[in-house]
């Protein structure tokens, strides 16, 4: 990998569906996040509609992305606790 871009791994087994991410991030000189890609494997069994997978997945990425983003911001400023995920929300209207 190129120096400041990282790969990190995420396997998992819930509600019956196995997922499994690869995410591609870069951190510049000054410290600033960017997730470059991310990219999923899931296997769910039966599909009906495979659009609803693909947004649920989709949907489900941004969110995680959002909440580590936003978690590291508010969490350097010291204005939140790990027991208090409520705040995410505030943090955004900062």
């Amino acid at each position: 990998m190129p120096e400041r871009i990282g790969r990190g791994v995420s396997v998992q087994f819930v509600f019956a569906t196995y997922l499994a991410q690869v995410a591609e991030v870069e951190v510049s000189r000054d410290g600033a996040i960017r997730v470059r890609r991310v990219v999923c494997a899931v296997d769910c069994g039966t599909v009906v509609n495979p659009d609803t997978v693909q947004a649920q997945i989709q949907s489900a990425i941004i969110f995680g992305i959002t909440a580590a983003l936003l978690w590291r911001d508010h969490a350097e400023r010291r204005a939140c606790r790990a027991s208090q995920f409520r705040h995410l929300s505030n943090a955004a209207h900062e």
